[in-house]
C-alpha cells in the first residue's frame, strides 16, 4: 500500500519530485488544481462542483487520494484539464 502522497515529503507536499509514480500524479493533479482554482475561494470551486471544501483542501495537501468523482466534478466545474497527461519519469 502506498500511504497517503504526503507520506512521501519531508517538507511541502508540491515541492518534491523524487518519489513513486502514483504520488507524482497525485502531485501533479494538485498543482494542476491550485492553478486552475487561481482567484476563487475553495468553498466557491466547492459549490460549484458539489463538492466538500475540505475534500479539495485535502488533495492540495496532500492528504488524500483525488478519487475518479471528484477528478470529474473538479474539472467540470473549472473547465480545465486537471489529470496529468503523463508524468515524466525520473
Amino acid at each position: 500500500a502506498l500511504g497517503l502522497p504526503r507520506d512521501y515529503f519531508e517538507g511541502p507536499f508540491l515541492e518534491n519530485d523524487s518519489v513513486p509514480v502514483p504520488v507524482r500524479y497525485a502531485k501533479e493533479f494538485a498543482r494542476n488544481l491550485r492553478d486552475a482554482i487561481g482567484p476563487f475561494t475553495l468553498q466557491y470551486v466547492a459549490r460549484t462542483a458539489g463538492v466538500r471544501a475540505e475534500a479539495i483542501a485535502a488533495v492540495l495537501s496532500g492528504s488524500c487520494w483525488p478519487d475518479l468523482v471528484l477528478i470529474a466534478k473538479l474539472e467540470h466545474a473549472l473547465g480545465a484539464r486537471l489529470w496529468p497527461s503523463l508524468v515524466e519519469h525520473k
